[in-house]
């Protein structure tokens, strides 16, 4: 059984690490997932769930927490059961002048593909700036990767990038201007998006 330290990672490091360890791993294999923090460990378990794998064993040893996670397939949703949702609906409507939520939209973005959700992004308003060629790319937060960086990532990780049309007109952005991976998209695909029951939403 395979194991990892993620002592000293910073989320979202820990549970982006072991979602994509499970994803290459066949059903039914284990690792085995240390961390000196157990704070770390229960929010990995909650990642290891909602990929719909197992949570074997919990405990600590040697002054660490662990847990076994086992590699499972989601199953049929059984008639009258509640129906997890696996796509998840980002809205950024801030652009880099608020460069917390403008991390904030690829970080968790970067969480829910490892957990093996759907992601799709929405960029409106401010938000729409983000995907200009160049503009990202000026963003570094010393605990992170640049923000271009970070966007391309999750783009090459298979999450929809949308940019709202009329707040790229707005802000003089042509089709031509955005990253590639990123598509305008107008009023009716954002309404749909939202009115999607499927998807969580997230607004930053």
């Amino acid at each position: 059984m395979e194991e990892i330290d993620v002592t000293g990672d910073m989320c979202p490091g820990p549970a982006i690490t072991v979602g994509d360890r499970l994803s290459s791993m066949t059903v039914g294999d284990r690792v085995k997932v240390k961390s000196g923090c157990a704070d770390s460990i229960e929010d990995i378990a909650m990642a290891v769930k909602a990929a719909g794998s197992k949570v074997v064993e919990t405990g600590s040893e040697g002054g660490k927490h662990f847990l076994i996670a086992e590699k499972a397939v989601r199953t049929a949703v059984q008639a009258g059961a509640p129906v997890g949702k696996d796509k998840l609906l980002i809205v950024q409507s801030n652009g880099i002048g608020n460069a917390e939520r403008a991390y904030a939209t690829f970080i968790f973005s970067k969480v829910a593909l490892s957990m093996g959700k759907t992601v799709t992004i929405f960029l409106l308003m401010d938000g729409s700036s983000i995907a200009r060629k160049g503009t990202a790319a000026g963003v570094k937060h010393p605990a992170f990767e640049r923000l271009d960086k970070m966007m391309d990532d999750v783009i090459k990780a298979g999450a929809k990038i949308y940019v709202c049309e009329l707040s790229a007109q707005f802000r003089g952005i042509k089709s031509t201007d955005i990253v590639p991976g990123a598509k305008l998209a107008g009023a009716a695909t954002y309404l749909e998006l939202l009115s999607d029951p499927s998807y969580t939403i997230a607004n930053f």
